[in-house]
């Protein structure tokens, strides 16, 4: 939508060529501190680029932080393989969030 979160493309394809590391310090059995920190980059990341495009909700950016996370984490427990599978589910869910708004 408008290239809103457009950085999450990049972010998806980093989590996934180091995704060994990610799931272990950010998947199920990863470090809950480690997993916060992350979750509160995004979430600044997010909300930044809502308030770029006047659609400023810090709830709706604490969802999509939340969401992305438990989304990455669950793709690479299932061992998917592609990158487009996450951003594509991301995609679709948040435009569907902010169109609601």
């Amino acid at each position: 939508v408008d290239g809103r979160l457009a950085f999450v493309d990049g972010l998806a394809e980093h989590i996934f060529e180091n995704r060994r590391t990610f799931l272990a310090i950010i998947g199920n059995n990863g470090s809950a501190i480690v997993r916060e920190r992350f979750r509160l980059m995004l979430l600044k990341m997010i909300s930044e680029d809502l308030a770029a495009a006047g659609a400023s909700d810090i709830a709706t950016a604490h969802f999509l932080a939340g969401g992305f996370v438990a989304l990455a984490a669950h793709l690479m427990a299932t061992k998917s393989t592609r990158t487009q599978n996450l951003t594509d589910a991301f995609h679709r869910l948040s435009r569907r969030l902010i169109a609601g708004r």
